[in-house]
């Protein structure tokens, strides 16, 4: 992945991504901040690590915002196709793993691994807690 990304920097009040359009990168602010206006009213601010332009790119619809630059701003950009193989990826080891686990509890032993891996994508979550949580 780190080989599939760019670096841009942008300068007040360019516009990175603007409503309506085809999305084709994801990002990353990685400085500066980005204003998100939503049809010409601004609607959040942006910070470091603070990712954005994932719906188009997962839904194929236009950005369902318009984010600008609010001062000298440098974010990562992932190509589109490079996304959603990353996001491919982690599903098809998330699910991987869930299988993993209900192969190790007896009382699904009588399962096929068909009916398995239906239960492994639709009914497991993970949740992580910290210490003393």
């Amino acid at each position: 992945l780190v080989d599939a990304v760019e670096y841009f920097e942008f300068q007040a009040g360019d516009t990175i991504v603007k409503q309506g359009d085809i999305g084709s990168y994801f990002f990353v602010v990685q400085e500066g901040a980005c204003e998100v206006s939503v049809n010409g009213s601004a609607a959040n601010t942006l910070h470091h690590g603070v990712a954005f332009g994932a719906i188009s790119l997962l839904y194929g619809c236009p950005r369902t915002a318009t984010v600008t630059a609010l001062g000298l701003c440098g974010v990562w950009g992932a190509d589109g196709n490079v996304f959603r193989q990353v996001l491919h990826e982690h599903a098809r080891a998330h699910h991987a793993e869930n299988c993993q686990f209900l192969n190790s509890i007896r009382l699904f032993d009588g399962l096929s691994p068909a009916i398995k891996g239906r239960i492994g994508e639709l009914a497991l979550v993970v949740e992580r807690f910290g210490q003393g949580s």
